[in-house]
């Protein structure tokens, strides 16, 4: 699979290099003209077949820095012009291919999953390989700290229950009042009054504009992740509660003692023989690194391994979720050569309203706790 993907990054290559001075540095053609061919001519050489590609942390670097080549010398920079990917793409209006990828290739699996008996991409799917074949390499699972996943064996169906039962699991084991959970199934549904509902659906207003800072419609996504009357405060200590149990979970699992209280202080540093785990802590290092100070580090001691946890709380979670892994890949690297262990960035991304990505599960095994909890 990798040489498919090689192969394709250097198609793409030699379409830049054809392109280059009759396009992509011409400075008689606009940034609009370039980045119309950037979409129509690279993006599809790159890319062709990507849905079944497998996509490893090489890999994912080298489809990011292929794209990357093409943007920079758009945007009229080099590498020695030291400015970031993300800033890159903000300026030229650019999603993230990675983003793009990972779309179709969901889009992909739903297809195959809906795809009636008969159809042979989908009989491939469901088969099930039986035989005679030679043992397996034995595994080392101690990094799962004892719990199960239900990737581990696992069919289209089986999955979809699993993912079903957990994302409801919260209504039937909170003891909420019936109250309560219509407050909050109702922003889920889009069923509050807000001034956008009114002026567009009732017509009993003629501005739909929110009642606290009037930039944008009152919609449901406005008041609960865009309005900036909240950002300062209440967004702040929604994204602290929710990291909050994270870290409390990840301390228990690990024997730590925590405040039982999400009110009480919580400890910046704890540390025992098994791990040291780190709360909003600014991390020093050699070189100057922006984002420096994640939202929980574990150091697990005898695994000899580092996890950055990010949790952000956004509407455009999958847009949220690049940029956290891109925000922290530098203190990413310096954290490895400084401290001599992996590292991994693992980004909690969670909806305002509760909705994550499909690779939420895939992402938060890492965590020691989380699961094991739930």
């Amino acid at each position: 699979m990798e040489q498919k993907i090689d192969r394709r990054i250097g198609a793409a290559s030699a379409v830049m290099r054809t392109l280059h001075w009759s396009v992509v540095v011409k400075r008689e053609l606009s940034q609009k003209a370039k980045l119309s061919i950037y979409r129509s001519i690279f993006i599809p050489t790159l890319t062709y077949g990507h849905e079944l590609w497998v996509m490893t942390e090489r890999t994912r670097s080298r489809v990011q820095a292929a794209k990357m080549s093409f943007l920079r010398r758009v945007a009229g920079l080099s590498l020695r012009d030291r400015v970031r990917s993300s800033a890159i793409r903000e300026e030229l209006a650019v999603e993230p291919l990675l983003l793009r990828v990972e779309r179709s290739q969901m889009r992909w699996l739903v297809h195959l999953v809906r795809m009636p008996p008969g159809r042979l991409p989908g009989e491939v799917f469901r088969a099930c390989p039986s035989g005679n074949k030679s043992p397996p390499r034995r595994r080392n699972l101690r990094g799962y700290h004892g719990r199960t996943s239900p990737c581990m064996e696992c069919t289209p169906d089986k999955l979809r229950k699993w993912l079903i039962e957990k994302t409801y699991q919260w209504l039937a084991k909170a003891g909420l009042k019936d109250s309560t959970e219509a407050l909050l199934m109702a922003p889920q549904e889009q069923a509050l009054s807000t001034k956008a509902i009114e002026a567009r659906v009732y017509h009993t207003t003629e501005d739909p504009g929110c009642r606290l800072c009037g930039d944008a419609p009152e919609t449901v996504q406005h008041i609960t992740a865009g309005c900036k009357m909240f950002a300062g405060k209440a967004y702040m200590e929604r994204h602290n509660q929710v990291a909050g149990i994270v870290y409390r979970n990840i301390c228990t699992e690990y024997g730590l003692e925590v405040p039982g209280s999400r009110w009480e202080t919580t400890p910046k540093v704890l540390e025992n023989k098994q791990a040291k785990i780190l709360w909003d802590f600014q991390i020093q290092t050699d070189k100057m690194v922006v984002a420096n100070q994640p939202d929980v580090v574990v150091v697990d001691k005898h695994q000899k391994t580092l996890v950055v946890i990010a949790i952000p709380s956004n509407s455009n979670i999958k847009k949220k979720q690049h940029e956290k892994l891109e925000k922290y890949q530098g203190l990413k690297e310096e954290m490895e050569r400084m401290w001599g262990m992996k590292a991994t960035v693992v980004p909690v991304v969670i909806e305002t309203l509760g909705a994550v990505t499909p690779k939420i599960l895939r992402r938060t095994l890492r965590l020691p706790g989380l699961w094991s909890r739930t």
